[in-house]
């Protein structure tokens, strides 16, 4: 998954949908002066469930294909 420009801490909204939904804890905030949150991602806890993507009202999450590492 990957979180876009389209998301509403670009335009100073807060809004925290995508954490709050990630089963898997996969995103975190962080803390800006004088902005809302950052929404981080944890590639390596993403799951690629979509919960996140499903949530986000500002349609900002996108699914992109993971790199496969070799064994």
């Amino acid at each position: 998954m990957k979180i876009t420009t389209d998301c509403f801490v670009q335009a100073g909204i807060a809004c925290m949908s995508c954490r709050d939904s990630c089963p898997e804890a996969a995103i975190s905030t962080q803390a800006q002066i004088g902005a809302p949150f950052l929404p981080r991602l944890d590639a390596a806890a993403c799951t690629g469930c979509g919960a996140c993507a499903a949530s986000c009202p500002a349609d900002a999450i996108r699914a992109v294909e993971r790199e496969i590492e070799d064994a």
